[in-house]
């Protein structure tokens, strides 16, 4: 087990940190440059756009996923003719492939030939039409819609899962002492899907910070680099210019994000069970 984790996590982390101090492209490297790497990327206007960016869509996904993906869960878990159809329609878009999503949603958003702008436009609100793509403000917000279009179903299925696996115990108890369904709900029912709350949280800001096919083909980081995620920037110095050292410094500060987020969000769903 150690010999696949040391080949498979440790050796590439300390690789990339080692790569991140040293001037390195694809065809020579120049040696250590210690500090110059980092001193350049932070620096950089790009790069605080870039984190900016990055931060919208993960808190973004992480407080529409998780209410959604919970409610979903409830209305999943209740009788009613069409339950089947909801969860195989919700589910879908999970299945279809990031580019295919990517793509319908581009002539969704497109300021020019989307979908939105061309109806506000024919009512007449044509002051709405919006560059919600491609422009320097809306471009990670539409990508948080569009991830969490793609992702509700599947959450909503993980909740899912974990409503049916309470105790009824529990709930028989408090129909007993009189206890009301939104008292179950808040006192019962949310208590003990803690740990589902949780795994469903840090897969969340994992996938959130993975980002990449949406904003790549959406916008593929324009105007002058404003739309870039750390994993399209990442992708655009270490793949496109092979840039491997300030490559390295985007993707040591991308596992310190996704590593600080996630033992956050532990800690404090830790805390609130405590209390």
């Amino acid at each position: 087990m150690f010999i696949i984790f040391f080949f498979y996590t440790l050796f590439p982390l300390v690789e990339t940190i080692i790569t991140s101090f040293k001037s390195e492209t694809f065809f020579q490297d120049n040696g250590f440059v210690y500090l110059d790497n980092w001193k350049s990327m932070l620096q950089d206007e790009i790069f605080h756009k870039l984190i900016w960016n990055t931060v919208i869509v993960v808190i973004g996904e992480l407080v529409l996923l998780l209410p959604l993906g919970l409610l979903l869960g409830f209305l999943l878990n209740a009788r009613f003719k069409g339950n089947t159809f909801v969860k195989v329609s919700t589910f879908i878009p999970y299945l279809l492939s990031g580019v295919m999503i990517a793509i319908i949603w581009l002539f969704i958003l497109d300021p020019g030939i989307g979908l939105i702008n061309a109806g506000l436009t024919r009512i007449g609100l044509s002051s709405w039409a919006l560059e919600w793509i491609g422009g320097v403000h809306f471009t990670p917000y539409s990508v948080v819609v569009v991830d969490t279009w793609k992702t509700v179903g599947f959450y909503g299925l993980l909740f899912l899962t974990g409503l049916k696996m309470l105790p009824k115990d529990s709930f028989e108890a408090a129909v007993i002492d009189g206890a009301t369904r939104v008292q179950q709900t808040f006192y019962i029912t949310i208590p003990l899907l803690k740990e589902t709350i949780k795994v469903c949280a840090v897969m969340i800001v994992i996938n959130a910070f993975n980002s990449f096919q949406t904003v790549l083909i959406l916008t593929n980081g324009g105007p002058n680099n404003q739309s870039h995620l750390l994993t399209t920037y990442l992708y655009r110095l270490t793949f496109t210019q092979f840039d491997f050292g300030k490559g390295s410094v985007l993707a040591t500060i991308l596992f310190v994000f996704v590593m600080a987020f996630s033992i956050l969000i532990l800690v404090f769903s830790r805390k609130r069970v405590g209390e």
